[in-house]
């Protein structure tokens, strides 16, 4: 009856790395085509920011008008109120939802005419925050308006001038604040974008032609981007598949590090006894450097070293020494028979030592 080999231990830590990488690969172009197969969705806007404004006079005996328009030089003694229409639009590449806040700030601020450094800032709120929403939009538009008192804030700079006695020159910020929270309905995913529009009007004790000035501008970019994975059946499978392979590839990796351990204990427990038997009972061994050829002898295994030691006790023959790559093995040569003990590798992990009959016959 034949007995079938056992694979070499290299062998099995070389098939066992094999196939852990090989799930390991797989794992990975499944979960790239799982995971990283997706649309990429972009939401752009364009906007559009005016701002219009009038000029009331005080009572004079210069004009006829209630107002001046814009951009014109105005005389600063005569202003009385300063009334803003802001305008702004803003239009989408598609529908989006969410909802958007607004109000309007003044800020008052003195600085140095020379080094432009601030000596004084205050912020006003000018009027109370509006909330809209939105849903299913790709355009917005949103008007508002405010009338605000010159002279109330041109007085904080003189007050501030008078107290500290300092040259300065001042301003009236007066600033539309918008907060949008721009939304795909589709996928629920959201950003914010923030815009100001601003006016800025000159604060001054002098009787002088002054400029208004705004920011009007127009601006295009991207408010949202993400991406949409596929859910098709394959995409789905293919998820499915990818963990049950990075599981596979974890399993064989732990297999393969015990091995790795097994084989490695083996190693020092073989050489550990090896090296006993070679030094206590250096006397008997002879080593030889190949096997030889023995005919007509019977070939008989003995389960241990101790046994072989008590054959030679009655034979009185040396001890054989052949070292192999899966161990050493030990013969006994008498008239008659061959008793042999072959110390493995595997016989220290498995506790069967394997059968060496043939071997020994040279067959």
């Amino acid at each position: 009856m034949k007995t079938m080999r056992k694979p070499k231990r290299g062998i099995i830590i070389l098939i066992a790395l094999l196939s852990c990488v090989f799930a390991a690969v797989i794992a990975f172009l499944l979960a790239r085509f799982g995971y990283y197969n997706y649309d990429t969705k972009v939401i752009t806007f364009q906007d559009k920011k005016n701002i219009g404004y009038k000029v009331f006079l005080k009572p004079n005996d210069f004009f006829d008008e209630p107002y001046l328009n814009e951009n014109m030089a105005y005389i600063t003694s005569l202003i009385d109120d300063i009334e803003i229409d802001y305008n702004y639009e803003i239009s989408f590449n598609d529908e989006v939802g969410g909802e958007y806040v607004y109000y309007i700030k003044g800020i008052v601020e003195a600085s140095s005419p020379t080094t432009n450094s601030d000596y004084y800032t205050e912020e006003f709120i000018l009027s109370e925050m509006e909330r809209k929403t939105i849903k299913d939009q790709s355009q917005l538009t949103l008007n508002d308006s405010i009338r605000v008192d010159y002279g109330t804030y041109n007085q904080i700079l003189l007050d501030f001038r008078g107290e500290y006695g300092v040259s300065m020159e001042g301003n009236l910020k007066v600033v539309l604040v918008i907060r949008f929270l721009v939304t795909d309905q589709q996928v629920g995913k959201g950003n914010v974008k923030d815009v100001e529009l601003e006016l800025d009007i000159p604060l001054t004790s002098q009787t002088v032609e002054v400029p208004i000035e705004t920011t009007e501008m127009e601006e295009t970019g991207e408010i949202l981007t993400y991406r949409i994975e596929k859910n098709g059946f394959i995409y789905q499978a293919a998820r499915f598949l990818s963990i049950a392979f990075c599981v596979i590839s974890g399993l064989l990796g732990i297999y393969l590090l015990y091995l790795v351990f097994q084989f490695a204990h083996v190693d020092s427990k073989y050489q550990k006894k090896l090296t006993k038997i070679l030094k206590v009972y250096d006397g008997i061994l002879v080593n030889l450097d190949k096997m030889p050829k023995f005919d007509n002898k019977e070939v008989l295994g003995v389960s241990s070293f101790e046994e072989l030691l008590d054959a030679h006790s009655e034979i009185r023959n040396p001890i054989n020494c052949i070292t192999a790559n899966d161990g050493t093995i030990f013969l006994l040569v008498s008239n008659d028979f061959i008793y042999y003990y072959k110390l493995e590798r595997e016989t220290l992990m498995n506790g069967a030592n394997r059968n060496v009959e043939k071997i020994v016959q040279g067959k």
